[in-house]
């Protein structure tokens, strides 16, 4: 379950959205949420969670320290990688069901 990464007003309502958009994700490559949050580095999870990080990184506010802290304490820069893959995945694939990062 996501926790709030802040604790303003706005806590829950981005925990929410951040926890909707593990689910989707989650569902879409038919794993459990729990696992996008594993050490697991087979590629049958990266790439959901490069996908997760990019997605709550565009749908939220959520800083990209926190979100990193939410995924296990990344560094900021793994992060920051997550989202440049999936942008170059986005530019070269059109099938997002069969996405391979290499």
């Amino acid at each position: 379950m996501a926790r709030p990464m802040h604790t303003d007003n706005g806590a829950q309502v981005r925990a929410s959205t951040i926890e909707a958009i593990e689910r989707a994700v989650a569902y879409f490559f038919g794993m459990p949420v729990e696992e996008l949050h594993d050490k697991n580095r087979r590629r049958a999870v990266i790439v959901p969670r490069q996908i997760a990080i990019y997605l709550i990184s565009q749908m939220t506010d959520v800083s990209l320290s926190e979100i990193g802290c939410h995924f296990g304490c990344k560094y900021k820069s793994r992060v920051m990688h997550s989202i440049a893959r999936v942008r170059e995945e986005r530019r070269t694939r059109v099938d997002r069901k069969s996405i391979r990062l290499n």
